[in-house]
């Protein structure tokens, strides 16, 4: 991404990027950004990860209107290889936080 927009007149064949409106790189604004889990295949979601940071991942799975994908998305999340604490940003904390909403501890619920 970077790489065609520090190109520019050479990457012509890309698109325009005239003229040259943002002040930094697309990574940059990138970074801003929050994507969802609706892939369906482990090594995307984990390049997302590494690129986005977990904090910036929700999870999604197209369900409703899809719901026989529901399973496959909860089960793409569990089997990824991550520590419990960005499994649960992804499935619920990072939406709660966007979201400003308050999140119930398990003491609390009991």
């Amino acid at each position: 991404m970077d790489y065609a927009y520090e190109l520019q007149e050479e990457a012509f064949f890309l698109g325009s990027y005239a003229p040259m409106k943002i002040k930094h790189a697309p990574s940059h604004y990138l970074k801003k950004m929050h994507l969802d889990t609706v892939t369906y295949n482990p090594p995307a979601v984990k390049m997302v990860l590494d690129w986005m940071g977990p904090e910036r991942v929700l999870y999604g799975s197209d369900a409703p209107p899809l719901t026989s994908l529901k399973p496959r998305a909860i089960k793409l999340i569990k089997d990824l290889d991550i520590p419990e604490a960005q499994r649960d940003a992804i499935f619920f904390a990072n939406a709660a936080r966007l979201l400003k909403l308050p999140i119930a501890r398990a003491a609390d619920a009991a």
